[in-house]
């Protein structure tokens, strides 16, 4: 009995050192297989947001409040189209017309104690030839996924939560 459990000791230990290695192997194998960047040199949340996007949720809270509003109706009838030159179209699509202007997509370390994380911060800028101003929105902890965009965008006067969806 006692050679017997000797040979399951020794065929499990041979599985897992076969494991260990193979396990090894695809760590030292993976980074070289994937990247954060394409071979155009985007990364893969600026690949994502190529395409147009629609406000789906706008909910504004006033500073100081816990109490959040509903601000689609500001919003709804704007459609965002994102080109992968960095380029973007604003269409209203109530007056049928269109703004052209620039986005940018940057991520950054922040470190809270011992724990560091990444936050995007997706800047849109657009010129409205209505009234001949810039106009911007900055999107901190932006979200960018294959179907729906978030972010947040915080002024003096309180915070607004935009979500959009990919059309």
């Amino acid at each position: 009995m006692a050679g017997f459990l000797v040979f399951i000791n020794q065929t499990i230990l041979s599985l897992m050192r076969k494991l260990l290695s193979y396990l090894m192997m695809a760590a030292l194998v993976a980074p070289m297989l994937t990247s954060c960047r394409s071979d155009n040199g985007e990364t893969w949340a600026e690949r994502r947001i190529s395409g147009t996007w629609q406000f789906d949720r706008v909910f504004y809270t006033p500073r100081w409040s816990i109490q959040r509003e509903n601000r689609l109706e500001e919003y709804d009838q704007y459609a965002v189209t994102f080109f992968d030159d960095y380029t973007l179209l604003v269409l209203d699509t109530n007056t049928d017309e269109e703004y052209s202007g620039t986005w940018n997509l940057s991520s950054y370390n922040t470190t809270n104690g011992e724990s560091t994380s990444t936050v995007q911060v997706l800047q849109v800028v657009w010129l409205n030839t209505v009234t001949n101003e810039i106009e911007a929105m900055i999107l901190g902890d932006a979200y960018i996924g294959e179907r729906r965009m978030s972010g947040n965008e915080n002024n003096d006067e309180g915070n607004y939560r935009y979500r959009l969806v990919k059309l």
